[in-house]
């Protein structure tokens, strides 16, 4: 997309097949703004049809505007590929003024798109830096649209994908929805219990089971959404118990806990259970067999825990 800013696609078909006689929608909003009477910009399709692999859309606005309408161009430069959990650098100052003042650029950074049950959000939303604070693995979308502060014009939005992709053999995050409250992950090999000393949480936040693997706890987190995670590499065969318990409740009402698990850099899926204080939820357990994984979900209600502190090692 080029030119003016107040033309915003809202249904991406990037990364879509369309079959030969069908077709697919594509919705583009104007939102007129600033002291122009009118506004202009372009859309252009790239795909592999073989007759024309490139279509420009004129786009136009108001009165239309007069053609030598120059508009600011945003750009965001940072890394595509990282690991969870991370903060990730989007430099959006090599964006430039069509009059040549890009000192004076305004600048507007937004999440457009996140996994499902992630809560990452931006600092420096509004320099040219910002920060993006990713929880769990999946994609994310940021973009970056510039305003003229002279001529009050918007630039085309810039968007920026970071793919975030762990490593281990075994990745699993825990979110939940309510601000004010602490929930805690735990993961046993099958000769380990809950709470006990083969237990990777945070009663011990590094372990070398005899089992088999390394599992590394990303921290505990007492306020906000998450994440919690735990990485395990090293795996052997075996199975694997996930836990999670409503440590603390600062706001006297249920949560909601998402699990999301990775094998070897792949999504297995997401679980959600809602939960009330102090209760303890078994999703499930991870079965490896023939260097392959596969979860097993647990069919036991959340119960009533008692316990909250860790053996000693």
């Amino acid at each position: 997309q080029e030119g003016s800013g107040t033309f915003e696609v809202q249904t991406d078909p990037s990364g879509n097949t369309i079959a030969a006689g069908s077709t697919s929608t594509v919705i583009v909003t104007y939102s007129p703004q600033g002291g122009l009477s009118g506004h202009s910009g372009t859309l252009t399709f790239f795909s592999n049809d073989p007759d024309e692999p490139e279509v420009t859309i004129g786009l136009r606005g108001g009165d239309g505007g007069p053609d030598d309408i120059s508009h600011p161009i945003a750009r965001i430069a940072g890394e595509h590929e990282v690991t969870p959990p991370e903060q990730v650098e989007l430099d959006g100052s090599g964006s430039s003024s069509a009059v040549g003042r890009d000192e004076d650029l305004q600048f507007t950074w937004s999440v457009v798109d996140q996994p499902t049950y992630s809560y990452a959000y931006l600092d420096d939303a509004t320099t040219n830096v910002a920060q993006l604070n990713v929880d769990i693995a999946g994609t994310y979308t940021v973009q970056l649209i510039v305003t003229d502060p002279d001529t009050g014009a918007t630039s085309a939005p810039a968007r920026h994908t970071v793919n975030v992709r762990p490593l281990e053999d075994l990745y699993i995050a825990l979110t939940w929805d309510k601000e004010d409250t602490d929930l805690d992950l735990h993961l046993i090999p099958d000769t380990g219990d809950f709470w006990g000393d083969d237990d990777a949480s945070f009663c011990h936040p590094e372990l070398n089971w005899d089992a088999g693997g390394l599992a590394v706890y990303s921290g505990d987190v007492s306020e906000g959404f998450g994440p919690e995670s735990v990485r395990v590499t090293g795996m052997t065969e075996g199975s694997y118990y996930i836990g999670v318990h409503y440590f603390e409740d600062n706001v006297g009402a249920s949560v909601t806990a998402n699990i999301t698990i990775y094998f070897n850099g792949e999504r297995y899926g997401t679980f959600s259970q809602s939960l009330n204080h102090n209760y303890f939820w078994k999703p499930g357990y991870i079965r490896i067999e023939e260097g392959e994984g596969r979860i097993i979900e647990g069919d036991e209600v959340p119960f009533f825990s008692s316990t909250r502190e860790c053996s000693e090692i």
